[in-house]
C-alpha cells in the first residue's frame, strides 16, 4: 500500500499545473487531491475503506476516487497539458512553441483554480541560451469573448515585429477569462502574472527588461498587476484606461517602473480623469510618468498609441529598477 501511495504522489506531482476534475460532479484541484492523500496514508485505509474528507464540501473518498481522477485526466488532458503526458512544465512549454509562430496554449491557476488561454510568440532566432525581451498586452473588454487566435497586441506588436526589436523579444496575450475582467478582485491579473512569472522561469525571457502594455480594461489590468507586483517591469504603457486614484496602494512602489499613458478628451468613459490623477501621483512619488491627451479621437486610440514616434524605442531604453528606494 505505501508503495502504491507513493507511485501516485509521484504521478500527482508531475502535474503540477493540471487542474484535476473528477468524471462526477465535483472538482479538485491537485492540492486537493495531495491533502487526500496525505489524509490515506496517515489512516492507512484499505483500498475500498471510505474516510472523511470535505475540503469541497464532497463528504467521503476513498483510494479508487483518486484513482479515478487519474484516469478522467489522462482520457480528457488536451495535447498542450502538462498533466500526465510524461512531460516536465518546461517541455511542455518549450515543445508547444514553434519559433516565429505564436502559440495558442491554456495555462491553469491552481491558487484561483483558473483557466487562462494565452497567445505566445518567440522569435524565428529564439535560443533557450539568448536572453529575449517580453512584452505583454492586456486586451479590453470584449477581447474575453472572442477566440484567442484573434487576439494580438495590434500595431504595437506589429511595430514590434517590423523594427530591429521583433528578433530580440517574445510577445505575450493573455486572455481574460469569459464573464470576468481584468479588475476582477484582482484575481485574472493574479492569474496572468502566475502566467507571466511561469513563462520567465521557462523561456529565455530577461527579467529585466519585461515590458506591459494595455488598453481600457486591459489598461487597467497594467496598472494593478504594477501597483500588486511593484519592482518587477521595466516600462508600461497605458492607453484610454485607469481606475480611481483610491483603488492604488503603493504608489511608491509603482513610481519605480516608468509610464506613459494616453488618452483622448472625449473618451466617453472619461478615463481621463483617473489617468491624469495617477500621473500625477506617481510623478509626486519621484516616478517617470507622462500623461498625454489627444483631442477628438475618442475611445479606440491604441493604434494611434503604438504610432507615437519613439514610443517604442523609449520602452526597450528601460530596464528593470531592482531595489527600492
Amino acid at each position: 500500500m505505501k508503495k502504491l501511495f507513493s507511485m501516485l504522489l509521484v504521478v500527482l506531482l508531475s502535474a503540477a499545473l493540471c487542474c484535476i476534475s473528477y468524471a462526477a460532479d465535483a472538482e479538485y484541484s491537485l492540492n486537493d487531491v495531495l491533502s487526500a492523500m496525505d489524509l490515506m496514508r496517515q489512516k492507512s485505509p484499505s483500498y475500498t475503506q471510505r474516510i472523511a474528507y470535505d475540503a469541497n464540501g464532497d463528504g467521503d473518498l476513498h483510494l479508487d476516487d483518486v484513482l479515478s481522477m487519474i484516469a478522467y485526466c489522462q482520457k480528457n488532458s488536451k495535447p498542450s497539458d502538462c498533466a500526465f503526458s510524461g512531460r516536465t512544465d518546461h517541455d511542455c512549454v518549450v515543445d508547444d512553441i514553434k519559433p516565429g509562430q505564436y502559440a495558442d496554449l491554456t495555462y491553469t491557476s491552481s491558487t484561483y483554480k483558473i483557466d487562462m488561454n494565452y497567445r505566445v510568440r518567440v522569435p524565428k532566432n529564439y535560443s533557450p541560451d539568448g536572453e529575449y525581451a517580453l512584452v505583454v498586452f492586456l486586451h479590453g473588454l470584449g477581447g474575453e469573448s472572442q477566440s484567442i487566435s484573434q487576439l494580438g497586441g495590434g500595431a504595437l506588436f506589429t511595430n514590434i515585429l517590423r523594427s530591429d526589436y521583433g528578433n530580440d523579444t517574445i510577445l505575450l496575450v493573455p486572455q481574460c477569462p469569459k464573464g470576468m475582467t481584468w479588475p476582477d478582485n484582482r484575481k485574472t491579473v493574479e492569474v496572468a502574472y502566475e502566467l507571466i512569472d511561469m513563462l520567465a522561469s521557462h523561456l529565455a525571457i530577461d527579467r529585466d527588461r519585461m515590458y506591459l502594455s494595455g488598453h481600457s480594461n486591459g489598461a487597467k489590468g497594467v496598472a494593478y498587476m504594477i501597483d500588486s507586483h511593484p519592482y518587477v517591469f521595466a516600462a508600461a504603457i497605458l492607453s484610454a484606461g485607469a481606475s480611481p486614484i483610491g483603488n492604488y496602494k503603493n504608489f511608491e512602489g509603482m513610481a519605480a517602473t516608468p509610464m506613459r499613458m494616453y488618452c483622448s478628451n472625449d473618451d466617453p468613459y472619461k478615463f481621463y480623469t483617473h489617468m491624469k490623477s495617477l500621473a500625477v501621483a506617481l510623478q509626486y512619488k519621484g516616478g517617470d510618468a507622462v500623461y498625454k491627451e489627444y483631442n477628438g479621437l475618442g475611445h479606440g486610440i491604441f493604434t494611434t498609441v503604438s504610432n507615437e514616434s519613439g514610443l517604442i524605442d523609449w520602452m526597450y531604453e528601460q530596464t528593470r529598477a531592482n531595489t527600492e528606494k
